[in-house]
């Protein structure tokens, strides 16, 4: 079987070296897709154990820690070392967006990490440091192909599927999947046209790599969470309704193999209020109850009898006053009295939300708990379904039984539309 592995990694060697362009300079993919949308996958109030830092999956680890000293003594190595400076001194001087990516760089560390793989594979005692060199040129290759054409992106499947074919259950088979979900997010984040194709691949690959090595629990949870929240936000604000399905289909497969394999994980914790909201449609809501502005109270059972929306907003978000508030008041003067509106605020302070309240006419009881520390992002409705954005509506029937939620401005100015003309 050893044997069989070395071969295999051999002939991916071949693969790995060659490059479809090494003299033409490739067009940056940021470049063709124009003006970009980033596609932003952390909240306000995050409850993952590390917050992820504007929606970036870390890149895969090549640094073993310091507490392990024989694995630090087995990749004390000159063409290591060498392989390393290269890459820094790369990341201090490529700046994609100018253009100024060393594509004759980035093949140099290719061809050294190609060099060291071949001079290691045969050598049981180098497991780790054949390894490291994989890593880094995987490393190389998404660089490669989020930075060059159809050509390198390509190369950097056919590279992964060769490490998959030698040995499926491999540290490199792990680097490699690990290697696709990471390339996939990051091209969801700098390609608008194509956003829906990237973000469900990052979902397909970060699922495989939890499948299929779950022992590395923190790379696993990680790419899980960080491809849900990311499909659940984009589907939420996706202009077809077939691709917003797509997306939310995506998220729900990724938080439930979040929930069923770690549960134990916060990750899997906040993946579960998403996952009770996806299941109310059709469902009767009944864990709905909280403190009113004017000190009331309203309860679920107020929903019964008259159809109600229950909205999230948050003054202070632009999109607030440029597309959901006019959808909101175009649907309350459409609706007149055949429905009732329930706010629910996402604002820090009492004083603001009353002066929005007055300022803009919100229509319906607003719901505003006393206490600080359950105000915002900790307000516990929010945090027991699991809302990820703050214009946000849903629509009961007259028994109160959820027909819609995660409705966007864009929806309540349609369904404003199809009310008048009932």
């Amino acid at each position: 079987m050893m044997q069989f592995k070395r071969l295999a990694l051999l002939a991916w060697l071949g693969l790995a070296g060659c490059d479809a362009d090494p003299d033409g300079a490739a067009q940056s993919a940021r470049t063709r897709s124009g003006n970009a949308t980033n596609v932003t996958v952390s909240v306000p109030n995050p409850v993952a154990e590390k917050p992820l830092p504007d929606g970036v999956v870390p890149s895969p680890a090549t640094v073993v820690p310091n507490d392990d000293a024989a694995t630090s003594r087995e990749l004390d190595d000159e063409r290591l070392r060498k392989i390393l400076h290269i890459k820094a001194s790369l990341a201090a001087g490529d700046d994609a967006s100018n253009g100024k990516f060393d594509r004759q760089g980035s093949l140099r560390l290719i061809e050294l990490a190609t060099q060291l793989i071949a001079e290691t594979v045969h050598d049981d005692h180098q497991e780790r440091l054949c390894e490291a060199a994989v890593v880094e040129l995987l490393e190389a290759r998404r660089n490669l192909a989020l930075n060059g054409d159809a050509s390198d992106i390509h190369q950097l499947y056919r590279d992964v599927e060769s490490l998959n074919s030698a040995d499926p259950s491999s540290a490199s088979a792990a680097e490699g999947l690990h290697c696709l979900a990471v390339f996939a997010h990051a091209m969801a984040r700098q390609s608008s046209e194509s956003n829906e194709r990237w973000l469900l691949e990052a979902g397909r690959w970060s699922r495989e790599f939890a499948q299929r090595f779950p022992q590395d629990q923190e790379r696993a949870v990680t790419l899980l969470y960080v491809a849900g929240r990311s499909n659940e936000l984009r589907s939420i604000s996706a202009t077809a309704t077939s691709s917003g399905q797509s997306m939310r289909a995506e998220a729900k497969r990724c938080y439930e193999m979040l929930v069923q394999r770690f549960p134990h994980s916060e990750a899997a914790r906040d993946a579960a209020t998403s996952l009770r909201r996806f299941a109310l449609p059709g469902q009767q809501l009944n864990q709905f109850a909280g403190p009113t502005l004017d000190g009331g109270f309203v309860s679920a059972e107020s929903f019964i009898g008259t159809a109600t929306v229950l909205y999230f907003w948050n003054s202070t978000s632009p999109d607030f006053q440029s597309d959901f508030l006019p959808a909101l008041k175009e649907l309350e003067a459409a609706a007149g009295d055949d429905i009732q509106f329930v706010g629910i605020s996402l604002d820090q302070e009492r004083a603001a939300v009353r002066k929005s309240c007055a300022q803009y006419a919100l229509p319906g009881r607003q719901i505003f708990f006393p206490s600080a520390d359950q105000r915002g992002w900790d307000n516990p409705l929010v945090r027991f379904w699991g809302i990820s954005h703050s214009e946000t509506a849903w629509f009961l029937d007259a028994d109160g039984i959820a027909v819609d939620v995660d409705l966007t401005g864009p929806e309540l100015a349609l369904m404003a539309k199809r009310w008048r003309t009932r």
